[in-house]
């Protein structure tokens, strides 16, 4: 099996669309939210802030099933990982 053949099928995992949905519901719940004080306004901050972070955790396991994937079938080549923070 090729490395390309292995990134292609694990390319989009459906439990981060699953949680990226749920994100896109949660900060349409908050824009609703008028008043900038309000309590209702305050949790729904914090719902859409857990939902951001189990987000980032799935990418970053989701690299990491991967790139583990690849190092195992692959032994007699070389990866390099790089993190890249670009600003614009």
């Amino acid at each position: 099996m090729s490395v390309w053949r292995l990134i292609y099928d694990a390319s989009h995992p459906t439990y981060l669309k699953n949680k990226l949905r749920q994100l896109g519901c949660a900060q349409r719940q908050l824009s609703r939210r008028k008043t900038k004080d309000s309590k209702n306004r305050a949790k729904q901050k914090n719902v859409v802030a857990k939902i951001h972070e189990a987000v980032s955790n799935r990418r970053h396991d989701f690299v990491h099933q991967l790139s583990a994937k690849l190092v195992f079938k692959n032994h007699e080549t070389s990866f390099a990982v790089e993190d890249l923070h670009i600003k614009a």
